[in-house]
């Protein structure tokens, strides 16, 4: 007997990730939602996966990204996926931590480093 998952993440593509264009945010963002919506109204949905590569630094600017990222998705749990070190310091957790306890739904369990 194979086993299957029962739960799946779903990736953000990187049009809402990377440099968004505000020109088409919104409806890249209504795209996407309306392509999860099965999956997650089958209750098969775990969360959203946020990843952004290693040029992806711990700036202001880039915490601001996640912070909207979380506001537009926080219907879903958001996984997040940070790589550059820069992100491991007290104040980065420290922010991952406000945002996952305002949110409840930003999983900073894989808030970490990844080579």
């Amino acid at each position: 007997m194979s086993r299957r998952p029962t739960h799946s993440n779903a990736g953000l593509p990187s049009t809402l990730r990377h440099e968004p264009d505000p020109a088409s945010e919104d409806e890249d963002a209504r795209v996407y939602l309306e392509g999860i919506a099965p999956i997650a109204e089958a209750g098969r949905l775990a969360g959203v996966l946020v990843q952004f590569p290693w040029s992806f630094k711990n700036t202001q600017p880039n915490r601001e990204r996640i912070a909207r990222l979380r506001d537009r998705f926080g219907a879903h749990t958001l996984f997040l996926e940070v790589r550059h070190d820069s992100w491991m310091t007290g104040a980065a957790l420290d922010f991952a931590g406000r945002l996952d306890r305002r949110s409840k739904r930003l999983n900073c369990s894989h808030f970490g480093i990844s080579y």
